[in-house]
């Protein structure tokens, strides 16, 4: 019965596409398990009108999160979601988020909500997944010790199931979102892009799930490690501190030799105070140098992450 009156009710709402996106304001997965909580009951007692509200919302917020969405929390929003659209009698999108529900979390239990033999059940196991689209040519620009995520996944190249709503989120070391965006299919925007590929594939700490196998193509162009230029900025650094400790050395015995000079020493006093001069303005140029080839290994590094939101 409940099912009869969802159809009829849906029939009479308009068909809901991706609404137009908000300022961020932060969002959580607990308020996300709470949103799913609310649209399950919604659904249950034929609300579909605040099921539409509390999902939408969600989908707006999503987003914002400012931390990794954990794949059953995706997965759950996701399979309500394709319900919403499957009472619009959208079969298409229903299928879409139904598809991006099972490949978030394809060992999550069904709900009460969806009874074995629920015909949006039997609509996704009849349904393949849609093959496989990337980037030729791109690399993803994972931050240095970080992560990329679709859909609370991990991944290291720019491509995924087409004609499905994916989740990106670029998630620093320390388990932060610095940038997250909602993506159609494989339509990669070239903001979370890079030519050059990954230094390390290596999964954060903070990630729990699955790491996916790195593509031998793709290790294939993995970047070396720049070896010169470390060992090089570390011998300008060596090199910095000693000539000034030589320079600190120097001017100590120069100003003990001047308390007690007599007249007849005042050139090899000048002399000193040049040997002295000229230890500092070294110590100082191999600085210099030593921080121009760090600032170049940040600048070449191709993890550098993109900290802002969509």
């Amino acid at each position: 019965m409940i099912r009869v009156l969802l159809a009829l009710v849906m029939i009479a709402l308009p068909s809901i596409s991706f609404a137009q996106q908000e300022t961020c304001s932060g969002y959580t997965n607990i308020e996300l398990n709470e949103a799913n909580a609310q649209s399950t009951s919604a659904f249950s007692k034929a609300d579909l009108g605040r099921a539409q509200r509390s999902l939408i919302r969600a989908q707006n917020q999503l987003r914002c999160l400012d931390e990794p969405i954990h794949p059953d929390s995706f997965a759950s929003f996701a399979r309500l979601r394709g319900l919403l659209a499957f009472f619009d009698q959208d079969e298409s999108l229903a299928t879409q988020w139904g598809i991006a529900a099972r490949q978030a979390s394809p060992d999550l239990a069904w709900p009460d909500l969806f009874d074995e033999g629920h015909p949006f059940r039997d609509l996704l196991d009849e349904t393949e997944d849609p093959p496989l689209s990337g980037i030729q040519g791109g690399f993803l620009n994972i931050p240095s010790k970080g992560a990329f995520l679709i859909n609370g996944q991990m991944t290291w190249q720019p491509m995924t199931s087409i004609e499905v709503p994916h989740l990106i989120q670029i998630v620093d070391k320390r388990g932060d979102v610095v940038s997250s965006m909602w993506q159609d299919g494989a339509a990669f925007s070239d903001t979370v892009l890079t030519d050059e590929p990954p230094s390390a594939f290596k999964a954060p700490r903070w990630y729990q799930g699955d790491v996916p196998e790195v593509p031998s193509e793709l290790l294939a162009q993995k970047k070396p490690f720049p070896t010169g230029k470390v060992v090089t900025s570390s011998s300008l650094l060596i090199l910095s501190g000693t000539l000034y400790a030589l320079s600190a050395s120097q001017a100590r015995s120069l100003k003990d030799a001047q308390s007690s000079a007599s007249l007849g020493s005042m050139d090899d006093l000048a002399q000193s105070r040049g040997t002295v001069n000229l230890l500092a303005v070294g110590s100082g140029l191999t600085g210099l140098a030593a921080v121009g080839t760090s600032v170049t290994l940040l600048i070449d590094n191709p993890t550098v992450g993109v900290h802002f939101r969509f």
